[in-house]
Order: C-alpha cells, then sequence, then structure tokens
C-alpha cells in the first residue's frame, strides 16, 4: 500500500518486462523458519510461487547468502500461502537440482463450465497449490502451447480467467485472503512420453509464466 512504487519500478519497462517475476525477501514470521519471500510480478504480489522457490534455493545457497552446507541442503521459507521447505542437490559446491515441500494442495471444483464470449461453453476445474488455477484443455479452445501461441494464449486466458472469477465464487477453507482466481493453467498432451502433461500458465494480468508452473 506504501512503496508499490518500488515493484512497478522493477517489475516494468524499462527494467523488467510484461513476464517479469521478482522475490521480496523478509524476516520469517514463524519460530523456526530460515526466511519470509514476498512474491511480485507486473500486477500486485502472489501467494506462492514453484518456479520462484526453485529460483531462490539456487541463488541463496550458490551465492553463500544462506549457509547450508552439505549435498542436500534444505532451509524453510515462510510464503503467503504457508510454509514451503525447498531442498537442493549439489553437486562440486553448485546447486544442481531443487525440490521443494509445499503447502497443502487441494482440488476446489472439477467438471465445471462458463460461457465465455466468443468461445462458448467452456470446461473446467479448479484446485489449489499455493494459488487457485483454473484448468483448460488447450485443444477445446482452439490454442496452442507453443512459443508462437503467445498472444492468443494470453487473449483466451484473460478471457477464461474473467468469465470464471464472474461465476465462480472461491474461497479458502483456512484463509480467505487466499480466496481469488490467480490464473487459468492450459494443459495439453506431452512431447515427451515420460512427462504427464504439457502446461502453459496465464496468471496475473496477462502475464505468460516461462515454467510450467501452477
Amino acid at each position: 500500500e506504501q512503496f508499490d512504487h518500488l515493484r512497478r519500478a522493477l517489475m516494468w519497462e524499462p527494467r523488467g518486462h510484461a513476464d517479469m517475476y521478482g522475490a521480496l525477501l523478509t524476516e520469517p514470521v514463524t519460530p523456526d523458519g530460515d526466511l519470509g519471500v514476498l512474491f511480485l510480478h507486473n500486477e500486485g504480489f502472489s501467494t506462492m510461487c514453484g518456479h520462484g522457490v526453485i529460483a531462490l534455493a539456487k541463488v541463496l545457497l550458490d551465492t553463500g547468502m544462506l549457509d547450508r552446507p552439505g549435498d542436500a541442503p534444505e532451509f524453510r521459507m515462510d510464503t503467503p500461502a504457508g510454509r514451503v521447505t525447498a531442498t537442493a542437490q549439489r553437486t562440486d559446491g553448485v546447486v544442481t537440482a531443487v525440490s521443494f515441500r509445499n503447502v497443502p494442495s487441494f482440488v476446489y471444483a472439477l467438471d465445471q463450465e462458463v460461457e465465455v464470449p466468443g468461445l462458448g461453453r467452456v470446461r473446467y476445474d479448479v484446485a489449489f497449490g499455493g494459488a487457485f488455477y483454473a484448468f483448460v484443455d488447450a485443444a477445446a479452445v482452439g490454442v496452442g502451447l507453443a512459443a508462437d501461441d503467445f498472444r492468443r494464449l494470453i487473449d483466451v486466458g484473460m478471457q477464461i480467467k474473467r468469465a470464471v472469477m464472474a461465476s465462480l465464487p472461491i474461497e479458502h477453507p483456512f484463509e480467505p485472503d487466499l480466496g481469488f482466481l490467480y490464473g487459468v493453467i492450459f494443459v495439453g498432451p506431452p512431447e515427451n512420453p515420460q512427462h504427464h502433461s504439457r502446461n502453459v500458465c496465464m496468471f496475473a494480468d496477462g502475464e505468460i509464466d516461462r515454467s510450467p508452473t501452477g
């Protein structure tokens, strides 16, 4: 409320770009937390970010900002959505992989339908994994999942997001502040048969995530 001009200065042009994402480190808010984090984007702040956690682990451990010896260092961060515990893998002193234990995740609504102007009836599911997302089959709404589909993913994603927000009340069972739709995740078949799906995440004010996320 008081320093949002700093977020805009960092996330928007010329320092940032339309899909810029950031993390503001704070003191932990729990007795056993190692640090707190607020995630920033083009529209404001978000409650949780998986790729942000992975990036933070890499930066904090490789730079020594967080002192954790060993080949599998672990640390606890307090996010607006709750406690997230990250574990890294080190090879020759460098972080090569990161995993994390997220906040409790759950399915909120299945097999929902909403009328979207220009698209007709759109089927979607809603789930929470630190933020609420609507999951939509990309082929069913006529969008691809390649880099060339960038603009259409934003346009269709924002249409669906607005329609779902207007038709489906979303409430978190424990934290009222988390009860809002953050974005739309388009899902399609994977290119690699060993993977479960291929995703593109559209969130905030038409921002496209650079990772599968969600």
